[in-house]
């Protein structure tokens, strides 16, 4: 995946998704776990990748109907792997 001028790779991806599947959680959760792997949080000017980063993923699992959001929290429904 690319965002912006940042490739993030599979095993990062493979991570978000690993702590979507551990518990609830909100968009914030996503980009601190994106920040720890070292996505960078910004590049300098306006571009907030981490959190584009975070977006993007809970978007795609949401349109694969592997999360939902339920009580202001989304919530791992979806198979045990992803994939």
């Amino acid at each position: 995946m690319k965002i912006y001028d940042y490739t993030i790779k599979q095993a990062m991806i493979d991570r978000v998704i690993d702590r979507m599947k551990q518990a609830v959680f909100q968009s914030a959760d996503i980009e601190q776990v994106c920040i720890d792997m070292g996505i960078p949080h910004h590049d300098g000017h306006s571009n907030y990748i981490a959190h584009r980063a975070a977006d993007r993923l809970i978007q795609r699992e949401r349109k694969a109907g592997n999360i939902a959001y339920v009580e202001r929290r989304w919530h791992w429904v979806g198979k045990e792997d992803p994939k």
